[in-house]
């Protein structure tokens, strides 16, 4: 059966707010003492609000895709105990990749479809299997894929995470990967014999926490996780919930799966840092988040 994550999860979402800015009286110059009748004299206030700055953050898709391919494929070995399966498991692991993949495209879809711009790269919907479950990490690590206001900047915005015009037709999968939703079923049925553990998303919900906002940085032996606007926005669980996906290629920890260069290349701190790192930190995050 289906489960949905928590809206109370450790991962904070972003609240949104509104600046409001009060004018100057209109009346500055004249004396504002009531007059000879006793009736307080009116003032002229103008009430302001300022819409904050909308800019869209692209999905690195094939980043992204990497990270949780290697993620899954070595949990599913875990599983299974041994690797006399090994071609097996790959085949699930690249299967069910591809249904987080979709599933990433439909939460991105929710977010951007009734923007003018944006909206036209969302206008196609894959078909998927009911009900709709990925491996629950990633379930929760996309529930909080959404838009972020932020704070502590002197003008206000509102990143939307998005995808890249020309990656939109094939929903972030390379041009030769084909998506079967039946094929899908398949893998999560094997793999929730295995133990694997599944959970829905809530497409509705738009706003989201900053997990998807760092900017991995490995400097001579140190790996960080950068904030690229106000450390404010950022919490120690969304740092933890940004290292399920910052296994490279080569597993290594230099992955960037957004492209925060649009937000230019100001620091404002660094959070999760690793000396050396040798362990598959993508690992034990699955596993915290697995049997949250």
């Amino acid at each position: 059966m289906a489960t949905e994550i928590p809206k109370d999860s450790d991962v904070t979402s972003q609240e949104e707010s509104t600046q409001a800015s009060v004018a100057a009286p209109s009346t500055a110059t004249k004396d504002p003492s009531p007059p000879k009748s006793g009736k307080p004299r009116e003032l002229d206030v103008t009430i302001e609000t300022r819409p904050p700055i909308t800019l869209p953050v692209n999905l690195n898709p094939a980043n992204y895709q990497i990270a949780i391919s290697k993620t899954l494929n070595d949990v599913l070995l875990h599983l299974k105990g041994h690797v006399k399966d090994a071609e097996i498991i790959t085949h699930h692991a690249t299967t069910l990749t591809k249904g987080i993949m979709i599933m990433t495209y439909l939460r991105l879809r929710s977010l951007n479809l009734s923007d003018i711009t944006l909206g036209r790269r969302f206008f196609k919907r894959p078909q998927v299997p009911s009900p709709f479950e990925v491996p629950q990490p990633y379930a929760l690590a996309i529930s909080h894929l959404g838009r972020v206001r932020t704070s502590g900047l002197p003008n206000q915005m509102l990143l939307t995470p998005s995808l890249p015009e020309d990656l939109s037709p094939t929903f972030g999968l390379a041009e030769n990967e084909v998506w079967s939703p039946y094929a899908y079923a398949r893998s999560v049925e094997y793999a929730k014999s295995i133990g694997m553990r599944f959970a829905t998303v809530d497409l509705s919900v738009k706003l989201g926490s900053t997990w998807w906002l760092y900017r991995p940085v490995l400097e001579e032996g140190l790996f960080s996780l950068q904030c690229p606007i106000p450390g404010e926005n950022f919490t120690n669980a969304t740092a933890i919930l940004a290292s399920l996906f910052c296994v490279d290629a080569n597993g290594g920890f230099l992955n960037p799966v957004f492209d925060t260069g649009i937000l230019g290349a100001d620091s404002y701190g660094t959070m999760l840092r690793l000396r050396h790192p040798r362990e598959r930190i993508d690992l034990s995050t699955y596993w915290a988040f697995d049997d949250s």
